[in-house]
């Protein structure tokens, strides 16, 4: 979702995945980062841009080492207008935080493009990269996801955080792809009211399912995989997992049980990794990774 809506905020608030995942992903950034007074946050894909307001926060309570700047870099495959337009509300929103922020957006035809070129690094900030539903949609051709990787590694980012669906929708066999995703689908829906559920089901799952479930070969853009599978990609170029706090697993479990509705939302530890469920349906993972 690139731009606000009532239902898509509407969503966001009672639909506590995205919320769980962020606050856990975002903790883990900020303990990397609190030391530093210049902060670089490098957001692949940056949707509405509002989990930035949760480090914006944790900055301003900061009593020690006040920030001097936060940087944040967007980069998109999309126009840079709407982009730009979420760069200015959450400069808006750093000023009210008394917080100094900038905001500089990159588009490029294909994240495969990226290099360290693309980005303007001051010496001594601290870099940190934030990936969420990217990777899986650059699995076709392999390279692509290769050569984004290389281009992160170039920025010596202090940890990179990935968050993506926790799934094995990726399966030649169709049946297999249509049982999953099926079981997906409910987990996600089940428990929403009428317009929510008619929202989500034509916006947000629908499409990635007809993509998951229709499209065979190279032309299948997202790829969901289990966590597993994402450990034996990223180590290939030598990242190294970082376990996420307690912090970030308080993060995750205070914000699931801020509503009795998200009582059946479930948070627990894979290894080092975070799995965000609902009712034991394994739905998001956050990981941590350094070069």
């Amino acid at each position: 979702m690139m731009t606000p809506s009532i239902a898509a905020a509407e969503f966001h608030r009672k639909v506590p995945f995205a919320q769980v995942a962020q606050f856990a992903g975002i903790q883990c950034i900020f303990e990397h980062v609190e030391r530093s007074r210049n902060i670089h946050i490098i957001d692949l894909g940056i949707r509405c841009g509002q989990q930035w307001t949760i480090l914006m926060h944790a900055l301003s309570s900061k009593k020690r080492c006040r920030i001097k700047r936060l940087k944040i870099t967007a980069v998109t495959t999309l126009a840079k207008g709407p982009i730009e337009e979420i760069g200015e509300r959450l400069v808006g929103f750093a000023q009210t935080m008394n917080l100094h922020c900038c905001f500089e957006v990159i588009a490029v035809r294909d994240f495969a493009e990226l290099n360290r070129a693309h980005f303007t690094l001051v010496p001594g900030e601290a870099v940190a990269v934030f990936a969420e539903h990217v990777v899986s949609t650059l699995t076709e051709p392999s390279n692509r996801l290769d050569s984004l990787v290389r281009a992160v590694r170039s920025l010596n980012p202090r940890v990179m955080v990935v968050t993506e669906v926790e799934g094995n929708q990726n399966s030649v066999a169709f049946v297999s792809r249509f049982v999953e995703t099926l079981f997906f689908a409910s987990a996600c829906l089940g428990g929403q009211d009428e317009p929510l559920r008619g929202f989500a089901e034509s916006t947000l799952m629908g499409e990635g399912s007809k993509i998951v479930l229709a499209i065979e070969g190279p032309e299948r853009i997202i790829r969901n995989m289990k966590v597993d599978v994402w450990r034996t990609y990223f180590q290939r170029f030598g990242m190294a997992e970082a376990k996420l706090s307690s912090s970030s697993l308080y993060q995750a479990e205070l914000v699931a049980k801020r509503l009795p509705s998200w009582s059946p939302c479930t948070v627990g530890m894979d290894g080092k990794s975070l799995i965000v469920g609902w009712k034991g349906m394994p739905i998001k993972s956050v990981t941590a990774w350094k070069f």
